[in-house]
Parts: C-alpha cells; structure tokens; sequence
C-alpha cells in the first residue's frame, strides 16, 4: 500500500485485515481508544452481517487540510469531513479541529466509512445503488438523529423529499440537501428491515448470485420490484415521519401553554366538583343514620 508521511501509525488486527492507523500527535490520549472502537465497530459488522475478504486497509486521521486533500485525492464537497477508498482501501477523516466536530461525531464518521470498506469487499458492491451504499452506512453509523427525522418530516410537509432513484450523486448536493439525502437513504435501509426483515438485507450483500442489476437482484431476492420497493419506502416515510415537523419547534411547550392551561383548569374544576359531590354524600349518610336523641 502506498505510504504517505503523516506523523505517528499504529498497526493493528481487525476481523477485514491489518489496519494502518495514521494520526498527528504522538501523544494523542484517544489513540487507544479509536483502536478499540476500530476492531470492535468491526467485529460486530461482520457478525450482523457476513465475512468479507480480508487485506490490510489505511485510516488516516489529521487536522491538516493539506494532507487531507492530498490523501482524499479527487473532488471533495464543502461539506465533506470523511471518505472511503476503494483502491486504494483507505479511510481519510478531519479531525475535531479541522471538521469543527466533536468526537462523538468523529467515531460516527468513523463508523460510517468503515462501513464502506466493508461493504467495497462484498460480492455484489458493483450493482448497488448509491442510496444504498450510503443508506447502509449511515444505518451503521446510527446517523438518523431526532434533528434529520424532522428534516425529513419537514421536506414531506413541503413536497421537497427525495425520491429513491434521484439519489444518485451526493457530493453534488449542497450541505442542507446531503444532510436529507442521506437521512433518506438511511430511511430506505430501514425500509428494507422493516418489510423484508433483515436477513433479507443480509442476503442483499452478500448473496453470490451474480446478477448484471440491482433491480433483478432485488426481485431474485424478494420477489418485489423497485417500483414495490418505492410504494413501501413512501408509506414509511409518510407513516414515521409525516408529523415530526412539530417538534421542530424548540418553544412548543409555550405554544402549546394556553392549550394546556384551559385543559388544567378543567380538570382540576371537575376533580373538585367530584369531591364536593363526594362530601354531600357522606354528610347526607351521616345525617340519615344518626340516631335521635
């Protein structure tokens, strides 16, 4: 593999093959901590969801545009913070400064591209689509937070989704139509799990029946065509997230005060009418058995 000066590696087992870990600082305190998640993100991908072959891959980590547009090589959207190659197999990720991320952001990342080189070794990566591709990672990643759901759920309000086969280049997309496209793409993954269950989706990756085309890939294994597939994706998009939009609103509770005010007054107006009504009973019993004198 080719061998591009960055200033400290590590070099580790994972279940895919040796990984090259390149980061900046020699004392980085997180370095133990990326190699456990590493081989542990790993581990459990390949338990879910199949072996795949196994050759040493490459994981930069760096806060230096310069070395990180050197090893992304290629065109890079605004937006981009991470990226995996294919050939050859690398990942390469700004680190929290230079992506202006946290570091939970930064393993969600990690997630996802790894993600990628796992899937780049499955027999059939070369006929799936790009909102799977990336609909699988970002499912992986646990990418689809409360924030893109309501992104989502706000695009339906106003007819702006996105449809399955328009998801087809995403660093063509500015920031704020990624970030729906990739929340969509994660949604179809679910889709999937949700009507054809997930082994279904396992054998999606990693059936060997060699097909020229997703489409008749996706019958031979579910026996539903794309326009099927696209019926079910709409119903759970408009059935999940169609009134998420309310929540979007972070003075709801004060929108909703009044409402909940006059619905609090009646109530505690019934409750006590109740325990009037309550004690005139009792009084009226009382009266009824006292004995005269």
């Amino acid at each position: 593999m080719l061998f591009i000066s960055i200033s400290f590696s590590l070099e580790f087992e994972t279940d895919i093959g040796d990984c090259n870990l390149f980061f900046d600082e020699k004392t980085n305190l997180y370095i133990q901590d990326y190699i456990i998640f590493i081989q542990n993100d790993i581990n459990k991908l390949v338990k879910e969801f199949g072996q795949v072959k196994k050759f040493p891959f490459e994981i930069f980590i760096t806060n230096n545009i310069n070395k990180f547009k050197k090893l992304a090589k290629g065109p890079m959207p605004e937006w981009g913070v991470g990226i995996a190659k294919k050939n050859p197999s690398r990942i390469v990720i700004k680190g929290t400064k230079l992506g202006k991320i946290s570091y939970n952001r930064l393993y969600e990342i990690l997630s996802h591209e790894l993600n990628h080189i796992y899937l780049f070794r499955t027999p059939n990566y070369n006929i799936l689509p790009k909102w799977f591709i990336e609909g699988f990672a970002s499912y992986w990643a646990d990418e689809l937070t409360v924030t893109k759901k309501i992104h989502i759920s706000s695009a339906l309000l106003e007819k702006k989704q996105f449809s399955l086969e328009t998801l087809k280049s995403f660093n063509s997309f500015n920031r704020i139509h990624a970030s729906l496209a990739y929340a969509q793409s994660a949604v179809a993954i679910y889709t999937i799990i949700h009507f054809y269950g997930k082994n279904k989706l396992i054998e999606i990756i990693q059936s060997n029946k060699s097909k020229d085309t997703f489409e008749t890939h996706f019958y031979e294994i579910t026996s539903d065509s794309m326009l099927e597939l696209t019926y079910k994706y709409e119903k759970y998009l408009n059935k999940n997230f169609k009134w998420m939009f309310l929540l979007k609103s972070s003075n709801i509770l004060f929108t909703c005060l009044p409402l909940i005010l006059v619905i609090g007054y009646f109530i505690k107006k019934r409750r006590n009418k109740l325990i009037l009504e309550q004690w005139s009973k009792e009084e009226l019993e009382i009266s009824n058995n006292e004995e005269p004198i």
